[in-house]
């Protein structure tokens, strides 16, 4: 075990040495930091919640489908490709090593315990929106973290687990996707009944649901929300008991490995191959390869319409329904439309309605998408000589190629504000001015992200790329912002309207003019986009 603990220090080691070698990511994590720093230190400091607070097991609910969503993701993981607790350098030094491979996977466990505790750091960012809203405290926002990091390790386990067991095996497939369906029947019965039995009232007959035990006892996503929001609310025995659960669920699936199946290295192998080959093509500039999805295809139609640069786009749409029978929507959508619904519901219930709250799903929508708009087919066409063999105006080509992103982003902010400005009662001009304004912000990230890639060539490492993104992204919309928010203060409630227009005003014309000067990207085929990364 002494040579285990070597690899750890000397990794740990590593990393810290890498920071000096590259003051970029050194400067990115100090951000993080800061800014992590910066939000704990107002949730401590911030007044208790006075006034209308949600009812504490809408929160319970919420965490609840955010697990839901994790041990979905685990399970379809597992039957497909299977998850990796190693990287690259142990499959080449470990796994050949005369080591005992049952000490190898207690390292691998460690090690994604740890990797699982970096990951759930994003949850402690929404502490002070939780005091606001629930009045639960720094101290509560720790539970729910603890939670996260537990079931996010469970979940990677069970990956594991469902993989080696049913890995090449179709009836053990299909008994696990029957036996998984099975355990969350309840769920869903449960769910109808309560509504049924409310008067189809739906926010109250969630509300029963959630107090009733079949939410508290559904494995794994039940348990941690329950287990987290028992030590909210004082009740000690009753949180260390389901938390209980998840930690004797996470020994037993270690127990499985490490006593069933001590060769577990060819289970492994296969996903920490993949993950490396995925890491070293981004690296290389070979985006194409790294987001190749590996999900059968089936051919229905063929052909693309268009003519010149507008053909990039029929492409697009061809493969996009080629890919998803539902096109440019898929489950995606109804996840971002759910939760825009689930959010307004939590605010009528508080008592807050109109377009007030609105601004605040607005402005949660605007972050998302810098960070969600970047993997579209108009920036993966870069990667490809295609784009620049067509004989078109370059700034044609670039709009075309991304109008169907641009159309995507759309259409899905429409559904999510006009299905939340249902729920809220939000003036009807108002709603469509907050799809117009997120959409265009949309428009001036994708704008700003040729331009960057126009002006650097990506001569330099992804953390300094991604603080020019931020940056470029915050100055650019500093004017618009500052104009919105003056025009805002004036006029009061009225100049809400007024303040959105002048903000996707200001937006428009941002995104033409970054779209404009940055058509000379498609003039320079010897970016590193196309023939690899020169130095990182």
């Amino acid at each position: 075990m002494n040579s285990l603990w070597y690899v750890f220090s000397r990794d740990a080691k590593n990393k810290l040495l890498e920071l000096k070698r590259k003051p970029g990511k050194l400067v990115m994590y100090l951000l993080v930091i800061a800014v992590l720093v910066t939000v704990i230190v107002i949730s401590i400091t911030q007044e208790p919640a006075t006034g209308n607070i949600a009812d504490i097991m809408w929160l319970k609910g919420i965490v609840i489908a955010l697990f839901m969503f994790t041990v979905y993701a685990a399970i379809s993981q597992g039957l497909k490709k299977g998850t990796t607790l190693f990287q690259m350098e142990d499959v080449n030094f470990l796994f050949v090593s005369p080591l005992n491979s049952r000490k190898i996977l207690l390292f691998g466990v460690i090690r994604m315990m740890k990797a699982s505790l970096l990951s759930s750091l994003f949850i402690l960012f929404n502490s002070s929106t939780l005091r606001t809203f629930f009045g639960v405290e720094f101290s509560g926002m720790l539970m729910i973290f603890a939670a996260f990091v537990l079931v996010t390790a469970v979940s990677q386990l069970l990956t594991l687990v469902i993989y080696s067991m049913t890995n090449g095996r179709k009836r053990r497939q299909t008994f696990v996707k029957y036996a998984i369906g099975i355990l969350f029947i309840p769920v869903a019965i449960g769910i109808v009944r309560h509504i049924v039995g409310a008067g189809m009232d739906v926010p109250a007959g969630l509300l029963d649901f959630l107090h009733s035990p079949i939410s508290s006892y559904t494995p794994i996503a039940g348990w941690a929300a329950t287990g987290a929001v028992a030590f909210i609310t004082g009740q000690y025995a009753m949180g260390a008991f389901f938390f209980g659960l998840l930690a004797v669920v996470g020994i037993a699936l270690v127990a499985v490995i490490y006593i069933g199946n001590p060769d577990y290295y060819e289970d492994v192998l296969v996903a920490t191959e993949t993950a490396f080959e995925k890491a070293r093509d981004i690296a290389d500039g070979k985006i194409e390869a790294a987001t190749t999805s590996d999900k059968e295809i089936k051919v229905k139609n063929t052909g693309v319409g268009g003519i010149g640069a507008s053909a990039l786009f029929y492409r697009h749409l061809r493969e996009s329904f080629r890919v998803n029978k539902f096109g440019l929507w898929g489950i995606s959508t109804l996840v971002l439309t759910g939760l825009a619904i689930a959010y307004s519901l939590l605010m009528r219930q508080v008592g807050y309605e109109g377009g007030n709250h609105m601004i605040t799903m607005l402005v949660i929508v605007m972050f998302m998408q810098i960070f969600l708009i970047g993997t579209g087919r108009g920036v993966k066409d870069q990667y490809n000589h295609y784009i620049y063999m067509i004989p078109e105006n370059p700034f044609n080509k670039l709009l075309w190629s991304n109008l169907e992103a641009f159309l995507k982003i759309a259409v899905q902010n429409a559904l999510m504000f006009i299905s939340a400005g249902i729920v809220m009662g939000t003036d009807v001009t108002f709603i469509a001015l907050s799809i117009i304004t997120c959409t265009l912000f949309a428009f001036v990230i994708l704008s700003i992200s040729f331009l960057s890639m126009r002006f650097t060539g990506a001569h330099m490492s992804m953390g300094i790329l991604s603080m020019i993104y931020m940056s470029a992204i915050v100055i650019v919309m500093i004017p618009g912002l500052a104009g919105a928010i003056i025009v805002a203060v004036m006029f009061g409630d009225a100049g809400l309207f007024l303040a959105l227009a002048i903000l996707s005003a200001w937006e428009l014309a941002v995104g033409v003019v970054c779209f404009y000067a940055a058509k000379g990207v498609l003039h320079d085929c010897d970016i590193p986009s196309l023939t690899g990364r020169t130095n990182t």
